[in-house]
């Protein structure tokens, strides 16, 4: 994860621990008081630097992680929901759905269909 140079010092420190939160809230006042600034200032300058939500990355970061452990056939859907960080099933079919285009379930398929080509 290298820091782009028009990035703010803090948003390294904050990408670690979105990234580190294993299945945790990766809340938006505790990423603000890592920054060392206010929420409201938080979220200003987040989504003007990343160009997205400090929820969409939270969500997208939780997504892409799912479809890594997605790779094993034999991980449960469910477990593979709360593992990335979900609380709830409905929440992260609903979320990956949005985010893949596809439910976690065609995904595990599209993936499955890749290697038999």
């Amino acid at each position: 994860m290298a820091r782009r140079s028009d990035e703010p010092s803090w948003l390294a420190s904050v990408r670690q621990f979105v990234h580190s939160a294993d299945g945790e809230p990766a809340r938006m006042t505790e990423a603000a008081r890592r920054a060392h600034i206010s929420p409201s200032h938080f979220c200003a300058v987040f989504k003007k630097t990343t160009g997205m939500t400090f929820t969409e990355y939270v969500a997208r970061t939780r997504i892409e992680k799912a479809k890594t452990l997605l790779c094993d056939p034999f991980a449960r859907v469910s477990e593979v929901a709360f593992a990335a960080g979900f609380g709830s099933i409905p929440q992260f079919n609903t979320v990956f759905r949005k985010l893949a285009g596809m439910t976690p379930t065609e995904y595990r398929a599209s993936l499955q269909s890749d290697f038999h080509i």
